[in-house]
């Protein structure tokens, strides 16, 4: 019997859901690629063992770069790659949407700073303050053609100061040995992202309600198994 409660309590620990976990990275310049300096984060000794989401938030007391729709920090791509050599692109992981939070826009007189019928959103890349622009931005690539006009540029999206994206990957991206995030900063003007990585990792210490639920069957296993031995002895 005592076999029997313990064989239960395992199970039911096995089947717990993992935990979702949300941590800071550190992202560290690797290389430039055609004016746009690549920032990498490493994802491998983080303890989360699936990757859903990685989000970017433009640090909005650096206000670097050029004003207007180009405001806030200029991403050329984000993904994740498996080995974090930018010599391979097979090895590769994309997003399979974005969620976009246009941050502010610093005000400028200059025509070609301003959006248009081409390119409407209040930020570059963007078709408004919460759609990305997918054929204007090509987040998946590092592309980006670095010229602060609104008629000339290409291949990225602007932020804004204090705006936001999270790149989602469905289905999740399995950390099975190293794993980095690429980030790619158009232009390298000193504007600054913060990144931060959402997954999954194995549950540890199960939480209470999940003891008490596990408690509670064992518990009833024992009491059924008494009555069925009094009735047995009667």
């Amino acid at each position: 019997m005592l076999r029997t409660i313990s064989f239960l309590f395992v199970v039911c620990l096995a089947a717990l859901p993992a935990q979702a976990d949300t941590t800071e990275i550190a992202l560290v310049p690797i290389g430039t690629v055609d004016g746009t300096t690549v920032l990498e984060g490493d994802l491998t000794a983080l303890g989360i063992t699936d990757i859903e989401s990685i989000m970017l938030m433009d640090d909005a007391a650096i206000t670097g770069g050029a004003p207007g729709i180009f405001s806030g920090f200029d991403l050329d791509a984000v993904f994740l790659d498996f080995d974090g050599s930018l010599a391979t692109t097979g090895d590769r992981a994309y997003a399979a949407d974005y969620e976009f939070s246009a941050g502010s826009v610093r005000g400028t007189s200059r025509w070609y700073m301003r959006p248009n019928g081409s390119h409407p959103g209040l930020l570059f890349g963007a078709l408004d303050s919460t759609t990305v622009d997918l054929a204007t931005a090509t987040l998946e690539t590092l592309d980006a053609v670095s010229i602060a006009h609104v008629n000339r540029g290409d291949g990225f999206l602007s932020l804004g100061d204090g705006g936001s994206i999270v790149a989602n990957f469905s289905p999740s991206v399995a950390v099975t040995g190293s794993l980095f995030v690429v980030v790619g900063e158009v232009g390298g003007n000193g504007e600054n992202v913060h990144a931060f990585v959402t997954g999954r990792d194995f549950v540890e210490n199960p939480e209470p309600a999940s003891l008490v639920l596990v408690g509670s069957s064992a518990a009833w296993i024992a009491l059924a198994a008494r009555r069925r031995r009094r009735r047995n002895a009667a």
